[in-house]
This record gives C-alpha cells, sequence and structure tokens, in this order.
C-alpha cells in the first residue's frame, strides 16, 4: 500500500513539494501581486513541512524587520521548541528571511530546511521580481526608453523564472538588446564545468555564429584591461578608441564592428561567472545609467537563473540516480533470491539476466580462473547475458590468458575493482581489446576464503561511463556467486567423502586383510604336528608373521595418529636422535620383496621423536615401494639449522594439480592395478607429524627424481 515504507513517504513528500512549487511558480507567472505570492508561500510551507507557524520577514534596516506574510504566528508567544530560518535572496543580496516555527515534539529535518530554502529563492524572485517592476512602474513616468528597459527586463525575468533551459537566455538578451537598440549582444559563462551553457553572441539579424567563432578566439587573458574590472565585480563601457591597440584590434576585426560596448559582470556567490555584453558600431555612442542598472538587474537575475537551475539540474540528477540504485538493487534482490535457493550452475544465467535488467549496459558476464593445458592461468566464460543487437563475443574471451590482461590482472588479483578503458589503454592489454566492441568496462573480483577465483563484469558497447552505481551492485553479486561456488564445491566434496569413506572401508579391510591372511595361515600350518620337526621352516614362518605383524601395527598406528591429532592427544617427545640410525630402522621394517632396500647416504642429526622420525620414514619409504620407480635412494643432510630427509624414486612422479591434495586424508594420486589402492593416511599422518615436531614435508621433483623432503630442527 503507498506510504508504508520509507521510499513511498519519501516519493509522496517530493509529490507533495513539486505541487507546491507549481502552484507557487505558476502564481509567480501570472503575476499575481507579492503579497498574495507570499500568503500563499506561507501556507504551502506550513502544509508541505507540517509546522505550528511559518513567517516571511522583510529586513527594513540592520535594526528594523517587518513581517509580511504568517500562518499560525500567535503561537510564537507560547514558545518554539524547533525552528529553522533561512534566507531570501533577492538582487541587493538578502531581502529577509523564511522560518518554520513548531512547539511540539516534531524535529525539522534537512528536507525541511531544504524545501524552505527553495521557497526561499521563489519568494526571493518574486520580491526581486516586484521591485523590478515597481522600478519600471516608476521608469513608465519617467519616459519612454525606461518603459522599454523596464519591459524587456520584466520579460527577461518571467523567461528565466518559468524556463531553466539556456533558449531562455538568449530570449532575454534579445529582447535588452532591442530596448536598447544594441547591434550586438553577447553572454559568455566562464565555470566550464556547465558545458551545456555555450557563450552567445547574437547581431540585429539573429544569432551571429560567425561572430561567436570569433570570439571564440579570443580570451579574457587577451582584455586584461576589461577583465580587471569585471573580476571586480564592476561594469566598465570599453570605447574601441580608449582601448590598448591589442585589446582594439580584437573588435576592429570581427565580422561584426563593434566601437563601444557595455560589460556587466554576472556574479555568483561573489565570484566573476561570466559577462553581459552589448555592443554598437557607432563610436559617439554612450550608454546612460539607467542602461546599465538594466543591465545589471539581469546580470543579477542570470545569476539566480543559474543556481536555480542547477539546483533543479541536481535534484533532476539525484531523482534520476536514485530510480538506477532501485533498479540495481531489486536486480540483486531477485538474482540473490534465485541463487540462494539453488546450487545448479546453469541458475548463473537466469542471474546475470536478472543483474543486466536493473542496468542500462550491454552485457553483464561471469569469468573463472582456470589452467589452459600450458599450466597458463586464464579466464573461463561461465556465463554471459547479452541485450539485443549487443555484439559482444563471449568465445572471443573464453580462456583468454591473464598475461594478454596484465593491467586488469594485478586488480583482480589484489581483490580489487578493475575500471576498464579501452582507448586508453597500451601494451598488450590494448592489442587484446583492440578486436572488441567495448568501449567501457568495469570487472569485479570474486574472492573464495580470500583467494581469487574469478570475476563478474559489466561491459558497455556505446560509450566510457562512470560505474559508481553498478560497483556496489558488482561487490553484492560477487558476493553470491562465491557463497554459490562455494555451495556446489562443498557438494562435491562431501560427494567424495561419502565415495572416500565407502573406499576406505575396502581399503583397509584390503590392506589388513592381507598381512592378517598370512599371519593365520602361517600360525595355522606351524600347529600341525607334521612342521614339529622343521625349526628353518619354522624361523622363516615366525619372520614372515613378524613382518606382517609389524605391517598390521604401521597401519593401526596411522589410524590412531589421526584420530589422535583430531582431538589434540599426539604425544611429541623430543630427544636429539641420528637420522642415520632412525632410517636404518626405518627401512629393515618395510617388505621391499623383489626391491633392493634403499643405500642411504650422508648423516645428519634431529632434535625430534624417534618412534614418529622412524613412522614418517616408514611411511614415505613404503609410499616409493607402491608407487615409485625401481630405484629408491635416501639422502641425509643439515642444512642452515635443518636436519634434512630426502626419499627419491625414479617413478613417473606426481602430476602439479596433485602435488597438495596427496596430503589430504584419504587421498592418492596413483592406484595399483588389480587390488584396491591403499588407505591413503601415510603422507596425511606423516605431515602431521612432521609440523608437530616444528618441521614440514613437501614433494618435488629434483633432477628428474619424485622427491619428498622432511625438514626437522637439528638443534
Amino acid at each position: 500500500m503507498l506510504g508504508s515504507s520509507p521510499v513511498d513517504r519519501t516519493l509522496i513528500r517530493r509529490q507533495v513539494e513539486q505541487a507546491a512549487l507549481v502552484a507557487l511558480s505558476q502564481a509567480a507567472l501570472e503575476s499575481i501581486d507579492a503579497p498574495s505570492i507570499l500568503r500563499m508561500a506561507v501556507e504551502r510551507v506550513a502544509l508541505v513541512c507540517g509546522v505550528e507557524a511559518v513567517t516571511i520577514v522583510e529586513r527594513i534596516s540592520e535594526t528594523e524587520s517587518v513581517i509580511r506574510a504568517d500562518v499560525g504566528y500567535p503561537m510564537l508567544d507560547r514558545g518554539v521548541v524547533n525552528a529553522v530560518n533561512v534566507v531570501i535572496p533577492s538582487r541587493r543580496g538578502t531581502w529577509g528571511t523564511l522560518g518554520l516555527w513548531t512547539q511540539g515534539g516534531q524535529q525539522l529535518t534537512r528536507e525541511d530546511a531544504q524545501f524552505a530554502e527553495v521557497i526561499a529563492c521563489l519568494v526571493g524572485w518574486v520580491v526581486s521580481r516586484n521591485e523590478v517592476e515597481t522600478r519600471l512602474a516608476e521608469a513608465i513616468r519617467d519616459k519612454d526608453r525606461g518603459l522599454r528597459l523596464e519591459t524587456a527586463l520584466s520579460r527577461c525575468a518571467r523567461a528565466l523564472l518559468g524556463d531553466h533551459d539556456a533558449a531562455a537566455v538568449e530570449l532575454s538578451l534579445r529582447a535588452l538588446m532591442e530596448a536598447t537598440d544594441a547591434s550586438t549582444g553577447f553572454i559568455d559563462w566562464h565555470w566550464l564545468e556547465d558545458r551545456a551553457l555555450p557563450r552567445i553572441c547574437l547581431s540585429r539579424d539573429g544569432r551571429s555564429e560567425e561572430l561567436g567563432r570569433h570570439w571564440d578566439g579570443v580570451s579574457w587573458n587577451d582584455l586584461a584591461s576589461i577583465r580587471r574590472l569585471l573580476e571586480r565585480g564592476e561594469s566598465t563601457v570599453a570605447r574601441v578608441g580608449e582601448l590598448p591597440s591589442e585589446e582594439a584590434a580584437f573588435f576592429l576585426t570581427g565580422p561584426e564592428l563593434i566601437m563601444t560596448e557595455l560589460n556587466v559582470p554576472i556574479m555568483v556567490k561573489g565570484v566573476w561567472a561570466g559577462t553581459i555584453g552589448l555592443g554598437d558600431r557607432d563610436e559617439h555612442r554612450t550608454w546612460d545609467r539607467k542602461e546599465s542598472i538594466a543591465i545589471e538587474h539581469f546580470a543579477s537575475l542570470l545569476s539566480g537563473w543559474w543556481e536555480k537551475r542547477n539546483y533543479v539540474l541536481r535534484l533532476e540528477e539525484a531523482a534520476a540516480a536514485r530510480h538506477r540504485r532501485i533498479r540495481l538493487e531489486k536486480s540483486v534482490a531477485a538474482a540473490a533470491q534465485l541463487l540462494i535457493q539453488s546450487s545448479q550452475p546453469g541458475d548463473l544465467d537466469r542471474a546475470l539476466r536478472l543483474l543486466l535488467d536493473g542496468t542500462d549496459t550491454t552485457s553483464v558476464f561471469i569469468e573463472r580462473n582456470v589452467e589452459n593445458d600450458r599450466g597458463e592461468l586464464c579466464s573461463k566464460v561461465v556465463a554471459v547475458a547479452q541485450r539485443p543487437g549487443s555484439v559482444y563475443d563471449p568465445s572471443y574471451w573464453d580462456m583468454m590468458p591473464w598475461t594478454s590482461m596484465p593491467h586488469t590482472y594485478q586488480f583482480l588479483a589484489r581483490g580489487e575493482v578493475a575500471i576498464l578503458i579501452p582507448e586508453q589503454m597500451e601494451g598488450p592489454e590494448a592489442d587484446t581489446y583492440a578486436l572488441t566492441p567495448v568501449k567501457s568496462e568495469v570487472d569485479f573480483p570474486i574472492m573464495i576464503d580470500g583467494v581469487w577465483r574469478g570475476l563478474i563484469g559489466l561491459a558497455d558497447e556505446n560509450s566510457a561511463r562512470d560505474w559508481s552505481d553498478e560497483i556496489q551492485m558488482l561487490h553484492t553479486a560477487a558476493e553470491m556467486i562465491a557463497a554459490f561456488w562455494g555451495r556446489i564445491e562443498a557438494a562435491h566434496r562431501l560427494e567424495e567423502v561419502a565415495n572416500s569413506k565407502a573406499e576406505f572401508i575396502a581399503s583397509i579391510s584390503h590392506e589388513l586383510r592381507t598381512p592378517l591372511t598370512a599371519v593365520v595361515g602361517l600360525a595355522k600350518t606351524m600347529t600341525d604336528p607334521g612342521y614339529a620337526n622343521r625349526p628353518e621352516d619354522s624361523r622363516e614362518f615366525m619372520k614372515i608373521i613378524a613382518d606382517q605383524a609389524v605391517e598390521m601395527a604401521a597401519i593401526v598406528e596411522d589410524l590412531l595418529v589421526v584420530a589422535r591429532s583430531n582431538i589434540g592427544s599426539v604425544t611429541i617427545r623430543s630427544e636429539e636422535i641420528d637420522l642415520v640410525v632412525e632410517t636404518e630402522t626405518a627401512s629393515r621394517g618395510v617388505r621391499w620383496n623383489d626391491k633392493k632396500a634403499p643405500e642411504i647416504s650422508g648423516e645428519a642429526k634431529a632434535h625430534a621423536d624417534p618412534l614418529r622420525v622412524r613412522q614418517i620414514i616408514r611411511n614415505l619409504l613404503t609410499n616409493a615401494l607402491r608407487y615409485g620407480g625401481h630405484q629408491v635412494r635416501v639422502t641425509l643432510a643439515e642444512i642452515e639449522g635443518w636436519a634434512q630427509v630426502r626419499v627419491m624414486d625414479d617413478g613417473k612422479g606426481i602430476p602439479d594439480a596433485d602435488r597438495e591434495r596427496i596430503f589430504r586424508p584419504f587421498e592418492r594420486a596413483h592406484r595399483r592395478q588389480g587390488q584396491p589402492a591403499s588407505v591413503g593416511l601415510g603422507l596425511t599422518v606423516s605431515r602431521q607429524l612432521a609440523v608437530l615436531m616444528g618441521g614440514s614435508l613437501n614433494y618435488a621433483v629434483r633432477d628428474g627424481w619424485s622427491t619428498f623432503e622432511l625438514h626437522l630442527p637439528s638443534n
């Protein structure tokens, strides 16, 4: 229901304010007498702001003021709780004040003050116009020339009050030229930020483009003697015969001969903002005081008109910006609702279409970081939404190496937004964008757990633009997509965990069954009376039983370490140990079968737990035996305070993508043919134990050898 939300209430307030402004402006345009307009103004302010009293006070002198209109004025005798007073401007500066008064608990807001300022400005125009028209009436009684000037000024005031378009300024200047019989006229604005107000140059025949081009090539620095007076806010009459020769030349060489010119500064907030000029071909032409005053009044009107125009434009821009933000917020909310309820990758396309509906850009896209077959980091296009007629080609960007976009990469890799204007680019990025229709682009990084994983971006094929409003939308969208991807990855991990659980049960069953079968079988054989007299076989069987029992104990110990590390109860008892001794002991606990036990070269001492060190080395040797090549080597060394153990084999090694994954529980890089894989805990346990002892365990390829490196403190 309308009015039930802050947005609706704000819109209603804006409508009421606009209605009041329209009514007052209409009254002013219809030349209703000033007292009636002042009365209407206080009534409208009281209604819009909901206050008990409103006053319009004219400032007669420094010590004297008079109330010209009021609503609820007697209540001021009972005391005032809250009040706002704003200045009513006039051509003289300050005409008076507009006051808002309340006794209740109501707090006057910034919106109340801003509305009061607008009404005060309008009242200022009314009283200024009233003063102008009063002076015009006096001039009518004096002489006909005064009548023409005042009539022209009145036309100017009405034109400027009713229209904030630059055409009203030209119309007003034309009226003044007709009233003064000037042969040329111009208005020159120096405030470059308002480029919608170019120089206006008129002759008696109308707008003179040739005259405009001539004076566009002349700056006020070229007319120093005139500029000095205008900067001080003083009107000046320039007579060509009295000007320095270099300045006179500009008047004498133009398409319209100008021998004398009246220049009046337009002052905005005390700063010289522009100039009004009237020129004549007659070198004997004089500009009387009444004409100067009329142009000065016009300059004052233009000053106020410019401020009013700026205010209206700012209101329109603010309203448009607010509308854009609302559209963006709605589209983000719709996309968020879709992604929250879904975990299907295809829904990203639907979400992007919703986001595109909230913008006026050409396309929106999502890209994800992947590696190509050459190991280069690339950007893969995973979703795109485009407006009809767009010539954006998503396939051009798919698997684009980031080396082709170094500028964008630097920003996104740091987690920062990248704003791209292709025509300002250099190097490889300029070459990359040269083949696209994109004129402006903004990319926002998608971060998951602090890691840059991709981007969401907007592209415009029409022109370079400001992306300030869209950046906040992209920030929210990037977080939504990160969460969406995170949920998909979590679902995949859960599925992998479920599969790993089933595989773990099969693996642990096999790993324990093999040595257990040997132990049970040989034990039964040894109890057979037929083997009682064969001690040499009994010794061999006992050795096999012992080896198999050791392997079973190792598997159980790995399981216990994983369980204990999860609850923080793994005990480490560090002492000085000889790694040669510990490595040889660990090697004897491995059944090498047809392989030759590895040679151990070098020597080193470490400060660590001997039991845990043997467990780590045994796991590394077992891993090399199962998955490595035909040769296994162990090297020992002490390097800069660290003891190093390298277990190397000549196998095919572990792919780059798996070199960290193999240290996670139940993960393997290789599988043995014809039987279930190993439990997949050895490397996990080994790294955990190395870290608990203050060391590390990593994998690398060294000179073609697949190498696990264990580092332990040496003292």
